[in-house]
């Protein structure tokens, strides 16, 4: 109802937690699974691509453990005093020099997955059609792993044509992976996700112009995919990321993430005056002050101002606005999704 435009019986809800933050909410409510979200009333789930390729690059922060990766990327475990995290450790085109070094690569193949084992965990995720379903379909940051951060950033002024050649690369990828997948679970997914951070606390990360010229092309190639088969498309960016959301609208995206409150100009009441009509919102409840250290009555007034504001004749999907981390107390968890209920 949300996504047709329409006000829906209650704000749907989705659940995202570190490992370490949902086996702390398990311990606590004492369920784990689909008993645990159906006592939180989750309606949106997420599910992966189902990795079956070479075993010696299933590693990665995209593919959930230390080692080499499909792009190549060396990723070891890093805490952070409450959380692991897979950092990259390398760049593994930080040396190339020219186009072809780039084409030269070992560029990931759409084969390495099986897409009757997704059409399975679909089946699972969904908890017998209960649950809306995202498909998460491409993470852009590997755009700059792959160059490392600051060549990367040097080359959109100096070496556009690097960035070019890598863009074409991922998106080849990333897009003859989605359509062999859709072939087989299109019918069985409610939404297709990508992601990409380009915001930080106080503004982008890079200008607006430099997204549109190296990010948008491509991205909204991917969008067009999904568009054809009438699916609606999430697209996460954490922090400020103002400047470039009619761009967004422009090129199809329906469902924008994760609507961090605190980052600059990303303030629910002017998001929603300003693109109310053209988005719905998913995340908003502040997981870098309010739910680690509030109250449970404080997360519960969050909730209800947001729902007043970026919920508004409908257009929202509550969640964190960044996986839970383990530092957050269960009690202000269920709180969030208890206040929900009780509105």
């Amino acid at each position: 109802m949300v996504l047709d435009g329409k006000v829906p019986d209650r704000i749907p809800t989705r659940l995202r937690a570190t490992p370490e933050a949902l086996a702390i909410l398990e311990k606590h409510m004492g369920l784990q699974g689909d008993a645990l979200l159906d006592r939180l009333g989750v309606d949106l789930v997420r599910v992966s691509f189902v990795y079956k390729g070479p075993k010696e690059l299933y590693g990665g922060p995209f593919l959930g453990g230390a080692g080499r990766d499909i792009f190549g990327i060396e990723s070891k475990p890093v805490k952070n005093g409450y959380c692991v995290y897979m950092e990259a450790q390398n760049a593994p085109l930080a040396n190339a020099a020219s186009v072809e070094d780039v084409a030269r690569h070992n560029w990931p193949k759409p084969e390495w997955f099986d897409h009757a084992a997704l059409a399975a965990e679909i089946d699972k995720a969904s908890g017998n059609g209960e649950r809306a379903v995202m498909l998460m379909a491409g993470e852009w940051e590997v755009f700059y792993l792959l160059r490392g951060m600051e060549q990367f950033m040097l080359d959109m002024a100096e070496n556009p044509e690097i960035v070019d050649a890598i863009a074409r690369r991922m998106a080849g990828f990333y897009g003859e992976r989605l359509k062999s997948a859709l072939e087989i679970c299109g019918k069985k997914i409610d939404m297709v996700g990508f992601g990409g951070d380009v915001g930080a606390q106080n503004g982008m990360m890079f200008s607006p112009e430099m997204w549109r010229r190296f990010w948008k092309p491509p991205l909204a190639d991917l969008i067009e995919i999904c568009h054809a088969r009438h699916l609606p498309v999430f697209y996460h960016s954490c922090g400020s990321i103002v400047p470039i959301i009619p761009d967004l609208i422009e090129i199809g995206v329906k469902i924008l993430d994760p609507i961090q409150t605190r980052a600059q100009g990303m303030q629910p009441e002017i998001l929603k005056e300003r693109f109310g009509d053209k988005l719905v919102f998913h995340g908003g409840v502040d997981e870098q002050e309010l739910l680690p250290k509030g109250s449970p009555a404080d997360v519960a007034a969050e909730v209800r101002r947001l729902a007043g504001s970026l919920g508004k004749d409908g257009g929202y999907i509550l969640s964190s606005s960044h996986s839970l981390q383990a530092d957050t107390p269960p009690e202000n968890v269920v709180a969030m999704f208890d206040a929900v209920r009780t509105m």
